[in-house]
This record gives structure tokens, C-alpha cells and sequence, in this order.
């Protein structure tokens, strides 16, 4: 019975992931409060999340504010253009609905382009906190990667849909698990998925 409460033991170690989890979570829900965060946030989460998936030596604080801050300015600028892309493609559908037969014809145009957003969105907050590349060379990989992981896409798609799942069956009772596991949750998974990929495409000594 000693044994379980060990702190190397199975159990203990479960237990201080769930709380690594719990932290990471709190402090990514506070750095994405101003908005404009949100791309430095979610690199910074993805950073400290790959390590935990490869068990690596990690500081869930240290490491995710060092990544927050060096990757601040291209993740924002990467965050602005997705934003304002997106706001884009949902004003368009809008205005387009109820535009007869062209309309539905575009509706249905734009609301590919709209997949094809998120699947981007998917991965590129990932490849941002792995890889150093140009603005424009990590959202093009985040678009191809998302297509030629496609297995591996519709898991991230199906562990990123948790969070509205969990509104829908719970109402306001899943706000305590949104508010330590809503990102991480997710994003865990997520990166149990990407990790195996990503590593073809890592320097050998990686």
C-alpha cells in the first residue's frame, strides 16, 4: 500500500500530470484574457504540452512564460491574420445566406474554406512552439501538414470538439472542468497525435 503513494510510483506520477495540467490550464485561460494573447498563449500551451507527451524534463511555469516570450511577436502577428481571416469567412456566410441558388453556391465555397481554416488553426500553434520558420512557411506546413496527417487530423478535430460537447451535456455543471481542463484536455490528446508526426520532420540529434 506504501508503495502507491511513492513518488515515482504510477499512481503519484498520474496525479502530478492531472496537476501539471490543471496549472498549465489556469495560467494559459489568464495569458489569453487580453485577446491579443491568444497566438502566444496557445504556442506557449503546445510547448509545455509536447514536452509533457514526451516525458521530457520540464517547468510548467518556466517553460511556458520563456516560450510566451520568445515566440510573442510572430505568434501574435500568426494569431492576427488567422483572426481576421476567420472573422472574414463567418461575415461572408453570413451576408450570403438567403442569396438564392449563387448564394448557397458561395456558402458552400466559403464554408470549405472555413475547414480548411481550422484545420490550419489545428496546427499551427504547434509547429510555431517546435519549429523556427517564417510567418508565411509555418501556416503553409500547418495547412499541408493537417492534409497529409489526415488520421491523425480527425482526432485532433474530435479531442478539439471536447470543450462543446461539454457545454452542450452539462450546461454551466462543466465550467469547473473548462476552467483547469478545457485547453489542456484537448490539447493533451492533441499532442499525443502530432507528436509521432512532427518527428519526421525534427533534425536527427532530436
Amino acid at each position: 500500500m506504501n508503495g502507491i503513494f511513492r513518488y515515482d510510483s504510477p499512481v503519484m506520477e498520474f496525479f502530478s500530470c492531472v496537476a501539471d495540467l490543471m496549472i498549465l490550464n489556469v495560467i494559459t485561460l489568464v495569458s489569453m484574457l487580453p485577446l491579443v494573447t491568444v497566438g502566444a498563449a496557445l504556442t506557449a500551451m503546445h510547448r509545455v504540452l509536447l514536452d509533457m507527451v514526451r516525458e521530457r524534463e520540464h517547468h510548467v511555469v518556466r517553460s511556458y512564460f520563456q516560450t510566451f516570450r520568445s515566440n510573442f511577436k510572430q505568434a501574435t502577428l500568426l494569431w492576427g491574420i488567422m483572426a481576421a481571416v476567420g472573422i472574414g469567412l463567418f461575415l461572408d456566410i453570413r451576408i450570403l445566406r438567403g442569396g438564392g441558388l449563387p448564394g448557397a453556391v458561395l456558402t458552400v465555397i466559403l464554408g470549405a474554406a472555413s475547414f480548411f481554416w481550422y484545420l490550419t488553426f489545428l496546427y499551427l500553434f504547434p509547429l510555431q512552439a517546435h519549429f523556427e520558420n517564417r510567418m508565411r512557411d509555418t501556416l503553409k506546413n500547418a495547412l499541408l501538414m493537417s492534409i497529409a496527417a489526415f488520421p491523425r487530423t480527425l482526432g485532433i478535430l474530435a479531442a478539439s470538439s471536447l470543450p462543446v460537447l461539454l457545454v452542450l451535456l452539462l450546461d454551466a455543471r462543466c465550467l469547473p472542468i473548462l476552467f483547469f481542463l478545457g485547453a489542456v484536455g484537448p490539447g493533451y490528446l492533441s499532442a499525443l497525435l502530432y507528436s509521432p508526426y512532427l518527428k519526421r520532420f525534427e533534425p536527427d540529434e532530436e
